[in-house]
């Protein structure tokens, strides 16, 4: 029977170590790069539907008023069922508020997402994104 002599310089197990230490803060950091970007992509599309919803509602233009007198009269009523079906038909849209103001001509749409995240242990916490947007009535005339 052979006896091994122990070598202070075996290295057996030591990446283990480190992988052991290091798979924690690297699952942090990626949960953070994840949620993260999950957080800006909510907010980008709050803000797009927000705009947009606004744009739809801005177009509620009384075209009779428009071609007698040549005035741009927005349509309130008109204007924030537009905005309502733009962002209705884009979907997953719960929370949201249309402002219609006829005499100051322009629609302000607030736009609430929810985004869950996928890696950090927030809990039941959620992460919610707000945008507004406010678009002014107007027909551009050509010259």
């Amino acid at each position: 029977m052979t006896r091994r002599r122990l070598d202070r310089r075996d290295d057996r197990g030591v990446v283990a170590t480190y992988v052991a230490l290091l798979a924690g803060p690297l699952l942090l950091v990626t949960g953070l790069v994840v949620d993260g970007g999950g957080k800006i992509s909510t907010y980008i599309e709050a803000s797009n539907l927000a705009s947009g919803a606004a744009r739809a509602g801005a177009q509620a233009v009384d075209q009779d008023a428009l071609y007698q007198t040549g005035e741009v009269v927005l349509l309130e009523d008109e204007a924030e069922e537009r905005a309502t079906g733009y962002l209705l038909a884009a979907g997953g849209v719960e929370d949201f508020s249309v402002d219609v103001n006829a005499a100051g001509d322009t629609v302000t749409v607030s736009v609430t997402l929810v985004h869950d995240p996928k890696m950090l242990p927030t809990g039941a916490q959620a992460i919610t994104a707000e945008a507004s947007a406010t678009a002014l009535r107007g027909v551009e005339v050509g010259g």
